[in-house]
């Protein structure tokens, strides 16, 4: 929790942004990101959301023309995000629909004549806002975690 909690202090309380964060205000970050994109088996490495973003969703798209299924898709299908600053690392996963819907949100996924496509120009997208959504995903996830652990628990105890 301490680096959680301190990368997302680095990357939100000035030093990654001046008082109001924009796109256009950052400074030179001293957080490191790396995104990894998992598609099945296969795993590749981007500097950025928006262009791990581009990867997955290409990778995605030619999948569901392949006939893959959606439960694949769900379970197999996720980018991992991989932040670091001042020694402490930080790694987050952002799941299928999770990474669809906030790359919505973030104006990089369009709709254009009903279809999804990546916005062009590519928007900037703040990387405080990147690491809140990986971190409430990654916080999600412990959540559910620790409600299958307490289940789990219950069972055996009446075993």
């Amino acid at each position: 929790m301490i680096t959680l909690v301190k990368i997302y202090e680095v990357c939100y309380n000035g030093i990654v942004f001046e008082k109001t964060p924009t796109a256009s205000s950052e400074k030179e970050s001293p957080v490191k990101t790396l995104f990894k994109v998992f598609v099945t088996k296969d795993i590749s490495e981007h500097p950025t959301f928006e262009e791990a973003f581009r990867a997955f969703f290409n990778e995605v798209r030619t999948m569901v023309a392949q006939g893959t299924s959606w439960q694949v898709l769900e379970t197999m299908c996720w980018i991992e995000g991989v932040f670091e600053a001042e020694g402490k690392t930080l790694r987050s996963p952002l799941y299928f629909y999770d990474a669809r819907d906030f790359a919505i949100d973030a104006g990089l996924l369009v709709h254009v004549n009903d279809k999804a496509s990546i916005a062009e120009p590519t928007p900037t997208i703040p990387l405080h806002e990147v690491l809140t959504t990986f971190i409430r995903s990654g916080l999600t996830e412990l959540r559910e975690l620790r409600e299958l652990m307490e289940m789990d628990a219950e069972l055996r105890a009446h075993l």
